[in-house]
């Protein structure tokens, strides 16, 4: 086994060894596939080898997916939310990364809103122009509104004839926040939703602190 390679399996087997999985089995369930995925590499089964370690990290992720949904904003006064759900997205370049996402409904009202964190996806860097050229983003219909924890603070727009609107966000370069949300009289709910956001939180659970 290369240098290269005895680096990458040991750095894999202590990321398992030091995560805080919520159980001991869950953790031993990981820490057994990643040594399985060492063993098959080490006697250079790659495809065995491969398979191990895509079932560790893909439930690695899902840690990360449940940690993340707890940094979504609460639901406002007047609004009701449902379970965050997630998606690691792989295997094609332009889906690839985490997506975690929570709907939210306007208790009798027909209002709905729809936030979602994209981390390590090509659609962030794609995003970055509009955070540093604010002509690009003006062009776009957007407005900043300053949101606490967020250097660049975020764009909104709100389109009053269909009544709807969204507010999007940059975390770190790294995760890209997005909130649309339909049948409103306003934007008040948008700059609620992306202000009551636990960014401080986020950054941790992403890694940028």
């Amino acid at each position: 086994m290369t240098k290269r390679g005895a680096f990458t399996m040991g750095a894999l087997v202590a990321l398992a060894a030091t995560l805080s999985l919520p159980t001991v089995a869950s953790a031993d369930a990981v820490t057994d596939r990643i040594a399985k995925g060492q063993s098959h590499y080490e006697a250079g089964r790659l495809s065995a080898a491969a398979r191990e370690l895509q079932w560790a990290i893909g439930r690695i992720k899902r840690r990360i997916a449940t940690d993340i949904a707890k940094t979504f904003p609460d639901a406002p006064a007047g609004w009701t939310v449902r379970r965050a759900r997630s998606s690691n997205r792989q295997g094609v370049t332009m889906l690839q990364g985490l997506v975690v996402q929570r709907r939210y409904r306007q208790t009798g009202g027909r209002g709905t809103a729809n936030a979602q964190l994209i981390a390590d996806n090509p659609m962030v860097s794609m995003m970055v122009m509009m955070f540093t050229n604010p002509a690009v983003a003006q062009n776009a219909g957007y407005e900043q509104v300053e949101v606490e924890g967020l250097p660049q603070g975020a764009l909104i727009k709100f389109n009053e004839s269909r009544r709807s609107g969204e507010v999007v966000a940059m975390v770190g370069g790294r995760a890209f926040i997005k909130i649309d949300a339909r049948n409103i009289a306003d934007d008040k709910v948008l700059k609620a939703l992306i202000r009551g956001w636990k960014i401080a939180a986020l950054k941790g659970k992403l890694g940028l602190q």
